[in-house]
């Protein structure tokens, strides 16, 4: 297990900077000395966790984007749906946690699909009010999760809409991890997937 968490750091490591080569050079345009804080957060949380346990370690190491979404949510907005605490001591899978948005309409909405102009507006108003918004896609056998981070929208050649800021890691393809990148980074087609955002606690 230790031989694989310091692989995951190497790997996180790597990540960012070839993350930094990528979007997150060319997008850092749009970014303001306002992002910085939750910047810093959020980079922080692109390594992997050196004291996690034996079963919490597997975890991360199976499906990262999963654990990256889950701790991201608890630092920045105090929520702990995904995470151990209110799951068994599990973390959610990406599946898992799409599972858990569409089940507890009590406190998760759902905005819409991502290719929906008017849904993905919302999701960027909802997170510049401190709101914890998330992108969503089920998969077989894995989903993908990504978070919604605040600031103006902009176009995206690839979805041809104008899409919000997030953030995404992704274990399995480590060029694809960043920090305030627009969402069309995260998902190749906004055709299933699914928007929602939480109310403030």
């Amino acid at each position: 297990m230790k031989i694989s968490l310091a692989l995951l750091v190497l790997m996180a490591f790597a990540a960012t900077c070839v993350a930094r080569a990528g979007c997150m050079d060319t997008d850092n345009q749009f970014w303001k000395s306002s992002m910085r804080a939750t910047y810093d957060k959020l980079m922080g949380l692109m390594t992997c966790p050196l004291d996690a346990d034996a079963v919490t370690g597997v975890q991360v190491d199976s499906v990262a984007c999963n654990y990256f979404v889950a701790k991201a949510i608890n630092v920045l907005y105090g929520v702990n749906d995904f995470a151990p605490p209110t799951n068994g001591g599990r973390w959610l899978t990406a599946n898992g946690i799409v599972a858990y948005v569409r089940s507890h309409t009590d406190v998760w909405s759902k905005l819409g699909n991502a290719d929906s102009q008017g849904a993905l507006q919302d999701a960027a108003a909802g997170a510049a009010m401190g709101q914890p918004v998330i992108a969503t896609l089920a998969g077989d056998p894995h989903g993908h999760v990504a978070l919604i981070l605040g600031g103006a929208l902009h176009q995206s050649s690839t979805w041809g809409l104008e899409v919000p800021n997030s953030a995404a890691f992704s274990l399995n393809d480590v060029n694809r991890a960043y920090v305030f990148c627009r969402l069309s980074f995260a998902f190749s087609s906004p055709s299933q997937v699914e928007l929602y955002w939480r109310e403030k606690k």
